[in-house]
């Protein structure tokens, strides 16, 4: 099954972070020279950014190699407005949507990139399967995630637009509910806050590990014990039980 994908890095918008609407009078202000819109996916954050993270997880996933566009000043929900005004924003999409139907995609994935979350494609994708819908969009507890899975065998006969096609589609669309890790990264705290889950989860994988290397330890030397006494008991022989025991143990290793 071909996959197309198309990745908006997404600009800026009143609400960031929030997904209600919060009156501007009581608008947080975010610090001075805080990065903003498509700055942020940019970032290396854990050793790479959330723009080239994404990429990797569609990668391992199945997908044709996504376009990528920004979205500039503006901002756009992850699937366009059928009224929204043309723009170098929205021709570039248009362009790309074009681009996975000609090309054969089944599915097209539209992704808005900014959030961390360790969202599963694969689950998302049995999901829309097997609700047999046209259009699937992922929310999270707090709203939409900006992911959307595409039935693209519906846009090949499409008159007009596309955004104006997708848009008929979503009063009917499923809902797929992720209940996993989101951060926004839309404020320094959040930055602080990822960093601490990643140190946090770290330590506990140190944990496991270590836990299992000690319980291979001391069955490890209870095998010795056991292979050293009936050697003893049948050969008379400590130097010899003694010396193919480290030859076990090594094995065991």
């Amino acid at each position: 099954m071909q996959i197309g994908a198309i990745l908006t890095l997404a600009g800026q918008r009143k609400s960031d972070g929030d997904d209600s609407e919060v009156p501007r009078k009581y608008a947080r202000r975010e610090p001075a020279g805080f990065l903003s819109g498509a700055s942020r996916v940019l970032l290396d954050v854990l050793g790479q950014s959330l723009l080239n993270r994404t990429i990797s997880k569609l990668r391992d996933f199945g997908t044709t190699q996504p376009t990528v566009i920004a979205e500039g000043a503006a901002s756009s929900p992850v699937l366009p407005s059928q009224s929204a005004k043309t723009s170098a924003f929205i021709a570039a999409w248009e362009t790309a949507v074009s681009r996975c139907v000609q090309q054969g995609a089944e599915l097209l994935l539209l992704l808005r990139v900014n959030a961390y979350s360790d969202l599963d494609y694969c689950e998302l994708l049995q999901f829309h399967l097997e609700k047999q819908s046209s259009l699937t969009q992922v929310y999270g507890p707090t709203g939409s995630l900006d992911v959307a899975l595409v039935n693209a065998t519906l846009l090949r006969n499409a008159k007009g637009a596309y955004r104006r096609t997708l848009s008929t589609l979503i009063p009917e669309q499923e809902r797929f509910f992720y209940r996993g890790y989101i951060n926004r990264l839309s404020k320094p705290q959040d930055f602080r806050k990822l960093l601490h889950v990643a140190t946090s989860a770290a330590q506990v994988r140190l944990n496991a590990i270590a836990k299992l290397i000690v319980e291979r330890w001391w069955t490890s030397r209870a095998f010795c014990r056991t292979l050293m006494w009936a050697w003893d008991s049948m050969y008379a022989t400590p130097s010899s039980a003694t010396r193919n025991c480290f030859i076990w143990t090594a094995i065991l290793r």
